[in-house]
């Protein structure tokens, strides 16, 4: 049997060990925390939270594309330890797909399909009794040429249970509307680098690492404060809303987005404090509606 599925095994033992790492709210690592979720819930996603071209095994990365090119996410990445010509003394690790294998991701778990020709292009070392086949190998040669699944490694990357939030607490003399209220914000998102994390190979064929502390390659949380700010101003004071008709076409475009803060009528002042959101104008009847409100009024 060749192993050509490479990632976590499922046995119980080991679920906990190989559980996505997590992280304190100080952004340390928590070595020995496990997550339930994470041993339920397996799949490989597509893309690496890193992009082509840049080196990762440097402490800011270092972009290495032409300028003003905006590189792709990195697929997930193989490597196979062996020789990869018949020139080449000395075993290194080459990508997986540079060997000849297809790479494709494991949709229900964490991991890697490896998917070579012949079908025992992994199964150096793992024959019995002389039983491996002396032809339709490797080029190279019969022996050297294969490689072995004990000695591949893969760079992956899955969703982990950890979400970013910001939340804000009632003050004095403020009596925001009752109850709880979440906002999800599409496209916010943390990409964490693991320690350890293989990111490449150098010019000798050796792995590089991404170092020995976690790494945050992307914080979307200043898309979230931006959205935290426009929820305290809708829901958190109280709010009002202005509709406002007057009976000859005048020009009020320059008012859009501005602050109507009273409405004066028959001597009396309301005060409103919303922004003017839409003007109506009715060319044939020579009107035109201000209205004046946050979403939804």
């Amino acid at each position: 049997m060749v192993f050509a599925a490479l990632g976590a095994k499922d046995d119980d033992d080991m679920q906990g060990a190989l559980a996505a790492v997590s992280f304190d709210l100080n952004g340390e690592l928590e070595e020995d925390v496990a997550s339930t979720f994470q041993t339920i819930v397996r799949a490989t996603l597509p893309r690496l939270p890193m992009f082509e071209g840049f080196n990762y095994g440097q402490d800011p990365p270092v972009d290495n594309n032409p300028a003003g090119f905006k590189p792709d996410q990195a697929p997930p990445m193989a490597w196979v330890f062996g020789v990869s010509s018949i020139e080449q003394d000395l075993a290194t690790w080459i990508p997986a797909d540079q060997a000849g294998f297809n790479v494709s991701v494991l949709a229900d778990a964490w991991g890697l399909l490896l998917n070579g020709q012949p079908n025992h292009k992994l199964a150096k070392g793992h024959w019995s009794d002389g039983a491996a086949p002396t032809e339709h190998l490797n080029p190279i040669d019969d022996e050297v040429g294969v490689y072995d699944y004990d000695d591949v490694v893969i760079t992956i990357a899955h969703r982990m249970d950890h979400r970013l939030q910001l939340g804000v607490e009632p003050v004095t003399d403020v009596a925001p509307g009752s109850g709880h209220l979440d906002i999800l914000v599409p496209g916010a998102e943390c990409w964490v680098l693991a320690p350890g994390t293989i990111v490449g190979v150098n010019e000798f064929g050796e792995l590089v690492n991404s170092g020995t502390k976690p790494r945050v390659l992307r914080n979307d949380t200043a898309l979230m404060a931006a959205t935290m700010a426009g929820a305290i101003a809708r829901y958190y004071n109280k709010r009002a809303s202005a509709r406002i008709r007057f009976n000859q076409l005048i020009p009020l475009a320059h008012l859009l987005g501005r602050i109507l803060f009273t409405v004066e009528s028959g001597g009396d002042a309301q005060v409103v404090g919303t922004p003017i959101t839409r003007l109506v104008y009715d060319c044939v009847e020579g009107t035109v509606v201000m209205v004046a409100g946050y979403a939804g009024q």
